[in-house]
Formats: structure tokens, C-alpha cells, sequence
């Protein structure tokens, strides 16, 4: 009796280490600034992660198969020459455009389609990027 009381513990600590992990994981995924498109004067240190909110979008209510331009504008926060690496995707991650590299009072215009899209910048020096559709 003591032995299945112990077992059913021993497979109850098994279950809350699984789940456990699994949360840390999933909350890791995305663990630098996260912000919405449209969005600017954004300081990016590192990296920053921006996402299409289509909900708040008011160029969605053109045709399914209408163009977009994704604008993305570099600029230094320090004075000094900076530059930035930028991956753009749509949310599903089907189409991966990049990488690119824009410098400093650059703007980096990418033709994008009706899906949803996403950008990751990096950056080794702190820059402030705005990124917005056209």
C-alpha cells in the first residue's frame, strides 16, 4: 500500500516537471521587447520582436490579393554609425524574407502581400527603428 502511495507521487512530481518545463519553454521563446506594427521612435537594444495586429488594421479591407510595403527606418540613438539586421516573416514563418542590413537614416522597403507579417531587428549598438506598412 505504501508502495503505490509513493509511486503515484513519484508520477505526480514526473507530470508537474513536464508541464513545468514546457511553460518555461513556451515563455522563452519570444524573451526580448516584443511590440505591435505600426510602431516607432521604438529603442532597440539587442533585438525586438514586431508583429502585424491585423484587428487594428485599416489596409486590410483592401482585395485578398493587394500589395503592402513593409517601411522599416533605421536611425542612431547615440549619433555614432550604427546599423540594424532585420528579418521580415509572415506569422506562420511559410515566407522568410531576409536577412537585411540597413544603416543608420535608412529606410528598408519590402513588398509584402495580405498575410499577416512579422520583423525581427538586431542590432549591436542601442538605435531606434520604426516600423510600419504602407
Amino acid at each position: 500500500m505504501k508502495e503505490k502511495i509513493h509511486n503515484k507521487y513519484f508520477c505526480f512530481k514526473q507530470k508537474c516537471f513536464i508541464i513545468f518545463s514546457i511553460l518555461i519553454f513556451c515563455s522563452s521563446v519570444h524573451a526580448f521587447a516584443q511590440y505591435p506594427i505600426p510602431s516607432y521612435n521604438i529603442l532597440v537594444r539587442d533585438s525586438a520582436f514586431f508583429s502585424e495586429i491585423s484587428q487594428n488594421c485599416t489596409y486590410q479591407i483592401n482585395s485578398p490579393n493587394s500589395k503592402k510595403i513593409m517601411a522599416i527606418h533605421c536611425s542612431c540613438s547615440t549619433g555614432t554609425l550604427c546599423n540594424a539586421q532585420i528579418l521580415v516573416s509572415t506569422v506562420d514563418k511559410s515566407d522568410i524574407l531576409g536577412p537585411y542590413s540597413i544603416e543608420g537614416g535608412e529606410t528598408l522597403y519590402i513588398p509584402i502581400d495580405e498575410r499577416e507579417w512579422e520583423v525581427l531587428v538586431e542590432t549591436d549598438i542601442d538605435i531606434i527603428i520604426d516600423v510600419y506598412i504602407e
